[in-house]
């Protein structure tokens, strides 16, 4: 990852705290410059939980969902799967409760 990938996501996380909403814009930025850089996808799938993990925060359930199929949509097969499997059930978990949410 580059110098300018590495703080936008220290600003992205800076944000977090104080407003989510900023603080989405600058991940979905940051996830621009992974896609664009093609990195090996692990990055890749880290911000699109996290998105999805802020959107459902702000009850923007669908738009969580979205992002939990795109990290369905990526190849990972060549990631390393022990380093990604305790985040893989944390989406599978954060999956469950957005269905749960948006059927309410």
């Amino acid at each position: 990852m580059f110098c300018g990938s590495i703080a936008m996501w220290a600003l992205a996380r800076a944000y977090e705290d104080v407003d989510l909403t900023k603080s989405i814009i600058h991940y979905k930025k940051l996830l621009a410059s992974i896609q664009n850089s093609k990195m090996n996808g692990y990055n890749e799938i880290v911000v699109l939980h996290i998105l999805a993990q802020k959107e459902f925060a702000l009850k923007n359930y669908q738009s969580a969902l979205s992002y939990i199929q795109e990290i369905d949509s990526i190849r990972y097969d060549y990631l390393p799967k022990k380093k990604l499997s305790d985040r893989f059930a944390d989406i599978q978990d954060l999956r469950r409760d957005i269905i749960s949410k948006l059927s309410e």
